[in-house]
């Protein structure tokens, strides 16, 4: 069993799985504790002007090289900055590249509360994944059911998860300007274009009880 066809078409190329019968089940994410729920306390708690663009890029080790984090510190190079706000949020080990951003952004820890994690995602108009590798991408689901839109790499199991355009923008692979294209795109338009077709997409999919 796979969690992706990213991960399915990994097996099948390999020497050991290329003849065995491989089915694909995604991973469920349990809806009822992601749902859109902004907590306005957290312009002022972040510091952040709510005339400013909210990007979200986050990962439990960000620093992991197949995370892409360079990709995303390249993007935003492309980006007005005056418009912009960057939440990071995850283990850092260093945090030496983020003195190559040229917009204003916050490091927040590993999050481990729920409520939390769902706030934040809430209060982004995009997450980011620039990951060059991805077998699938729990928090891109639990973005989407919190109404916020995905900009991804495309060859990923995260591409999996968005229709290009309607709940997101599927970056070409590994261009960090194409990134910076899609961060552009999504912020253009406001939350509400997004929102219907995030939470259809997510519930359908990824509803844990249909994926069990």
């Amino acid at each position: 069993v796979a969690i992706s066809k990213w991960l399915k078409n990994k097996a099948l190329n390999s020497s050991i799985f290329k003849k065995k019968k491989i089915q694909v089940i995604y991973s469920g994410v349990d809806y009822k504790s992601f749902f859109p729920s902004i907590d306005l306390k957290n312009f002022k708690n972040y510091k952040i002007n709510k005339n400013k663009k909210i990007i979200i890029f986050g990962a439990q080790n960000i620093n992991a090289k197949y995370k892409g984090l360079e990709f995303f510190i390249d993007a935003v190079k492309y980006l007005d900055k005056k418009k912009y706000f960057v939440i990071f949020f995850g283990s850092f080990h260093d945090k030496t590249m983020l003195s190559k951003i040229n917009v204003p952004y916050i490091c927040l820890n590993k999050i481990e509360s729920t409520k939390k994690m769902r706030s934040i995602l809430s209060l982004g108009n995009v997450c980011v994944f620039s990951s060059m590798q991805e077998a699938f991408g729990k928090l891109a689901v639990e973005s989407l059911l919190c109404g916020t839109p995905l900009v991804c790499f495309e060859k990923t199991g995260i591409s999996e998860i968005i229709s290009h355009k309607k709940n997101g923008y599927i970056s070409k692979y590994l261009s960090s300007k194409n990134i910076a294209k899609g961060i552009e795109w999504t912020t253009s338009k406001p939350k509400s274009f997004f929102k219907k077709k995030c939470l259809s997409i997510s519930k359908e999919k990824f509803n844990i009880k249909y994926c069990a």
